[in-house]
């Protein structure tokens, strides 16, 4: 390959990437908090993008107002996913209810809310592809190698994004109450922290980080009801590759993940994808820790 073709492909790589690390922090604010493994993620990224879609497109909104509406769409829907299932579910548990109970429960609530949202998905907006107008349509030119702007701004709006995360769970006394939770809950009631609303801001934070996934790459990739049930397993061996329990691991799986898929996928086209879910099956059977060495207990 040229020179110019592997910048491309990095930053096609990275573009990808960032997308699935930002869906795996999403995961993991979930996992880590409530104990509810999402299998809705990928219904929370497509409802993000066709939000998007329809207040740039349809309603003619400016761009940052339409960014505004959607997250806040996304972080109402997640509100409100919880409090009417998994809220419901985790009032039934008792101190002594396992881990893995508690995963099985949940996750098959999260199955329902999956078939749910995805027919809410085709309902209301059919099951042909949307095209979201382009936003940034300029391309930088460096020698030979052509950059799409709108390519760079998903890279650099994730990173800001996860410094913006990190920040949260540093600096703030939510995001400091959050992470007590996900460390030991009952003690956490003990010091006098609502659980129950700590669970429902987290889900609805890692619903809003699905949503702003789907939205940053509507204007890059066509929008269609099915977008987000690749993805979402994408999502999920991110996380595992990178370390199911380190927000820092699912950075990393995310980006070595988005430019082995994208490498791959130059060099072999559509088998990428099983080379590449293969060669990570194996290292987890050897590492199950991933790249962090965190894997769940």
């Amino acid at each position: 390959m040229s020179f110019s073709l592997v910048v491309q492909v990095i930053i096609t790589g990275l573009t990808v990437g960032s997308v699935y690390a930002l869906m795996a922090i999403g995961l993991q604010v979930i996992v880590r908090t409530t104990g509810v493994i999402n299998f809705a993620h990928g219904q929370f990224y497509a409802i993000g993008a066709y939000t998007f879609w329809a207040a740039y497109f349809l309603f003619r909104l400016n761009t940052y107002l339409s960014l505004f509406l959607t997250i806040l769409v996304l972080l109402l829907i997640g509100a409100l996913s919880y409090t009417s299932i998994f809220g419901f579910v985790q009032r039934r548990f008792v101190p002594g209810t396992s881990l893995d109970v508690k995963f099985l429960l949940s996750a098959t609530a999260s199955v329902g809310l999956m078939m749910f949202l995805s027919q809410a998905i085709l309902l209301i907006f059919g099951s042909e592809e949307r095209a979201v107008p382009p936003i940034w349509t300029k391309i930088i030119t460096i020698a030979d190698v052509r950059l799409p702007v709108e390519r760079l701004v998903v890279i650099i709006c994730c990173f800001l994004i996860g410094v913006a995360l990190y920040l949260f769970f540093v600096k703030t006394r939510l995001g400091k109450a959050m992470r007590a939770v996900s460390a030991d809950p009952e003690m956490s009631s003990l010091l006098g922290i609502n659980s129950a609303r700590i669970y429902m801001l987290s889900f609805s934070l890692g619903c809003g980080l699905a949503g702003i996934a789907g939205m940053l790459l509507a204007p890059v990739f066509a929008v269609s009801p099915g977008m987000g049930s690749s993805l979402v397993f994408m999502a999920f061996l991110a996380m595992l590759f990178g370390g199911a329990l380190s927000y820092k691991g699912a950075v990393i799986g995310g980006l070595v993940l988005g430019l082995m898929i994208s490498f791959g996928y130059q060099l072999m086209g559509g088998l990428s994808r099983v080379v590449v879910f293969a060669v990570v099956i194996t290292f987890l059977i050897v590492r199950p820790g991933g790249l962090a060495g965190e894997a769940f207990e």
